[in-house]
């Protein structure tokens, strides 16, 4: 299920050096500043994001992502960095060597970045610029998103043998407050 919460607070601040705009949402638990300094070629996105809130009742947590549009014919094709080297193209829904049976849209387009995402048309293109590894998709034509935090409740059964119920204690079997994420990324078109 997808929720794209509303901003609780929306604040742009413009003068002759920088324009700025900060997005809190509901309940404080991320806010979104991006600026866009006059002499630049890209835009800067500071994120902040945690505890995320979970439902205790239903075990149930959130993937959060920022997802960036720019309106571009991709075809379902963006490219990832191969661990800060060379970039690898990523088809939607494919894979180079085998047959890919999709029973997981979201999560079997997910490819772990180590600092660049972009996509690109005929005409145009946008890339992303990360601080840190994050899992980034291309989900529709035209977008960018990346995972910047999560806080899952219930072990998926994927492998980590484990729920990611990271708290500030450490326990993650606790009922504490979960860990708070805050990083940048550099928005190019």
């Amino acid at each position: 299920e997808t929720l794209v919460p509303d901003p609780s607070s929306v604040v742009t601040v413009e003068t002759s050096v920088v324009s700025e705009t900060r997005v809190s949402y509901d309940g404080g638990w991320a806010h979104l500043t991006t600026r866009r300094w006059a002499d630049a070629s890209h835009a800067e996105i500071e994120w902040t994001v945690g505890p995320v809130p979970v439902d205790e009742r239903r075990r149930v947590g959130s993937e959060i992502v920022v997802r960036y549009a720019a309106g571009l014919a991709t075809r379902g094709a963006w490219a990832t960095d191969a661990n800060g080297r060379d970039m690898r193209t990523r088809e939607r829904d494919r894979r180079e060597d085998w047959t890919l049976n999709v029973t997981e849209p979201v999560a079997g387009n997910y490819y772990p970045c180590t600092s660049v995402v972009a996509a690109e048309d005929a005409s145009a293109g946008m890339h992303v610029v990360l601080d840190r590894s994050q899992g980034a998709a291309s989900l529709r034509d035209g977008e960018i998103e990346t995972m910047v935090h999560r806080r899952v409740l219930r072990d998926d059964g994927l492998g980590v043998g484990e729920a990611l119920n990271e708290t500030r204690c450490g326990c993650r079997r606790c009922e504490c407050e979960g860990l708070i994420a805050r990083g940048t990324h550099l928005l190019g078109v």
